[in-house]
C-alpha cells in the first residue's frame, strides 16, 4: 500500500489520522509517517484497512462475519503497537 492509497483509505473510511492511530492503538506520529511515507505501512495495517473497506462496501456480509473481523482488529491493534516506533 502506498502513501496515498493509505491516506485515500482513511478518507474513504471516515477516519482522520488521530482517529486511526486510536483505533489501531498506534502512535498518531507513527499514523503521520505512514501518510507522508516516511515509513512504510505494515502489512497488518494494509490487510486491515482492505476488510474495513470491505465490510463497508458489501451489504451482504454476515454479522458473524463482521464480529470475526473485528476480533482480528485486536490481534492486529497488539502486533502493531508491539512493532511501532516513535
Amino acid at each position: 500500500m502506498t502513501p496515498i492509497q493509505f491516506s485515500l483509505a482513511l478518507k474513504k473510511l471516515g477516519f482522520s489520522k488521530v482517529e486511526f492511530s486510536n483505533f489501531v492503538d498506534a502512535h498518531p506520529r507513527t499514523v503521520a509517517r505512514w501518510a507522508s511515507g516516511n515509513s512504510s505501512i505494515p502489512g497488518s495495517v494494509s490487510q486491515l484497512l482492505f476488510f474495513l473497506n470491505f465490510i463497508q462496501n458489501a451489504d451482504s456480509v454476515s454479522g458473524i462475519t463482521k464480529l470475526w473481523l473485528w476480533q482480528l482488529n485486536g490481534g492486529l491493534q497488539s502486533h502493531i503497537q508491539s512493532n511501532n516506533k516513535c
